[in-house]
């Protein structure tokens, strides 16, 4: 479910690339520097000489200049592109039943002390029924105690 939330809101990110040039001109100060860049982008590509008048204008009041607004892209582009393979990621975890956020048939979590790879004591979630890991929130309000799990007791 989570990682349906995420994929649609990368989705609506992309989306929303460029501004058109009645959007532009009513909201050109307030559109983010990204947007701003992908809509000049866009307007180099069209026909309308004003538009790109004025799209320029803006890029060159906020002082981004083309190698800024290249960067800008292309770290969100880099960004969109990270999202939407953690989101298929985690769809795939959640079709296995698995991916951390507790697997399919656990109905209680407990706590579990363990040294982590660099030897320090970390708590962390399990699910009850399947001894997995979980996310941390299925362990809000229960008290930090390790009797369930074998192993040392780090306390």
């Amino acid at each position: 479910m989570r990682a349906s939330v995420l994929l649609i809101s990368v989705a609506i990110a992309v989306s929303g690339c460029a501004t058109s040039p009645a959007s532009f001109r009513n909201n050109k100060y307030t559109i983010g520097d990204t947007r701003l860049c992908r809509t000049f982008a866009s307007a180099q590509e069209g026909d309308d000489a004003q538009f790109l008048s004025d799209v320029a204008d803006e890029v060159a009041r906020r002082g981004l200049g083309v190698e800024a607004c290249g960067q800008l892209v292309r770290n969100q582009n880099i960004g969109v592109g990270v999202a939407a393979v953690v989101g298929a990621v985690l769809v795939a975890a959640a079709r296995k039943g698995g991916g951390g956020g507790g697997a399919a048939g656990d109905s209680q979590w407990d706590w579990d002390l363990y040294n982590n790879a660099y030897g320090q004591p970390t708590w962390s979630c399990r699910g009850v029924q399947t001894g997995q890991f979980a996310e941390l929130w299925h362990c809000n309000g229960l008290v930090k105690t390790d009797y369930r799990w074998p192993g040392p007791n780090l306390r």
